[in-house]
């Protein structure tokens, strides 16, 4: 396929037509830019080149028809069907696995760096505070505050975590249609209403969406503020020693 047929430009304001003399470097995927070392996992989007436009950086992308999670969740006529989160919660899952199995954190999972290939297909992007892990998976912190489990910097018990987190926060997100709250601070409304079960009282009218108190147990484990005492998702590894077979 044509590199101009199949891709799109990010970090710059510019369209492919109007990058005049830039010149892309043969498609392939550098160490130094996407630390995944991934070119064709079916949920980690495709990087076919890079180069520089002036002042500017172009990133030469795959094409996602429907832009990211956030916007496509937002400017949807209704909710987003509870199926289709489901699906994309667990594409989300296996990227982020191939992506660990790797030693790679992620660390900024949210809508905005998922994009929508389909209404049933999704891919992971922007890796630009992706960092490496140790063995037990973990590394210091980084990414967006309201997609950031609570943790703090000196405790490194971020890593994997973390990304788990913030794919079963972003999973929350898809069936609410609303970010549930700004940050995981105790002073946080929102998320205090979680942590003591109230959320679904006092939170946004999306939240009616999960029914019943075993649905709320369900994200509670998964979005347990303990890491060792949150839930592994059953679509995150084959073989899990403390998982479940449905998400709610």
């Amino acid at each position: 396929m044509p590199l101009s047929d199949s891709w799109d430009a990010a970090a710059t304001a510019r369209s492919p037509t109007s990058a005049g003399s830039c010149r892309l470097e043969e498609p392939r995927i550098s160490p130094s830019r996407n630390r995944s070392g991934a070119r064709d996992h079916p949920h980690i989007v495709r990087l076919y080149g890079f180069g520089p436009v002036e002042d500017n950086f172009l990133l030469a992308l795959e094409h996602a028809r429907h832009g990211d999670l956030e916007s496509y969740v937002f400017e949807g006529e209704d909710y987003m069907d509870k199926k289709e989160a489901r699906a994309f919660y667990g594409q989300l899952l296996r990227g982020i696995h191939f992506l660990h199995s790797r030693r790679v954190a992620h660390l900024d999972i949210k809508p905005k760096n998922i994009l929508v290939m389909s209404k049933d297909y999704c891919r992971i992007t922007d890796f630009g505070v992706s960092a490496p892990m140790t063995e037990d998976g973990l590394c210091g912190p980084a990414g967006t505050r309201a997609w950031q489990p609570l943790s703090t910097a000196a405790s490194r018990v971020n890593g994997m975590w973390q990304d788990l987190w913030s794919a079963a926060l972003t999973y929350v997100f898809m069936v609410i249609a609303d970010i549930p709250w700004t940050s995981t601070s105790p002073e946080n409304v929102q998320y205090g209403w979680f942590r003591k079960g109230l959320i679904f009282r006092h939170g946004s009218d999306g939240w009616a969406r999960f029914q019943g108190w075993d649905e709320y147990c369900l994200l509670q484990r998964l979005l347990h503020h303990h890491p060792e005492r949150r839930l592994v998702p059953a679509g995150y590894c084959d073989k899990l020693k403390d998982s479940f077979a449905g998400i709610p």
